[in-house]
């Protein structure tokens, strides 16, 4: 509801508690989403990092960057666009692993979903040594602790040497 609209609303009722209502309403409606939209930036720039941090970013990583994280159709093209900026490196990660702690909570399950989703992307075209250290970087930001990460890479990639 635009602003006009809850002060006709509010008018027609002659409930100032009514403005005051709608006017709460869509600050906690845009706050959230620009919440959705750094949450978005971060999980783009962290995909892409995964991506790089074995020395190539392949298509196949985009594609199931694609299809772990449901981008609006609108924005597609604007998140393409920065995953293909975000994957010229892995500078810069912990800027956004920091953003995505804040949004989900440190060690939250959500931020155990992050990290299993970039794992997903690592495993593409077959997790390496880089991409276990980046993904290690990304999770001690996120709060994921090591347990966490161990069941997550058995989950995906079965025991590891000494299991």
């Amino acid at each position: 509801m635009s602003i006009f609209a809850c002060l006709l609303d509010a008018a027609a009722s002659g409930s100032i508690t009514r403005l005051f209502d709608c006017v709460q309403s869509r600050r906690v409606a845009a706050e959230r989403e620009r919440t959705q939209v750094a949450f978005t930036i971060a999980a783009v720039a962290l995909a892409a990092k995964m991506a790089r941090a074995d020395g190539r970013a392949t298509e196949d990583e985009f594609r199931t960057f694609e299809r772990l994280f449901r981008v609006p159709e609108a924005e597609r093209t604007n998140a393409a666009r920065f995953y293909r900026m975000a994957k010229s490196s892995i500078a810069g990660f912990e800027t956004y692993a920091k953003q995505a702690a804040e949004i989900l909570g440190r060690g939250s399950p959500a931020a155990e979903d992050l990290c299993a989703a970039l794992l997903e992307i690592a495993a593409t075209d077959g997790v390496t040594g880089p991409e276990l250290d980046y993904l290690a970087r990304v999770a001690e930001r996120l709060g994921v602790g090591e347990d966490a990460m161990a069941a997550l890479r058995w989950a995906r990639l079965g025991p590891a040497a000494g299991d």
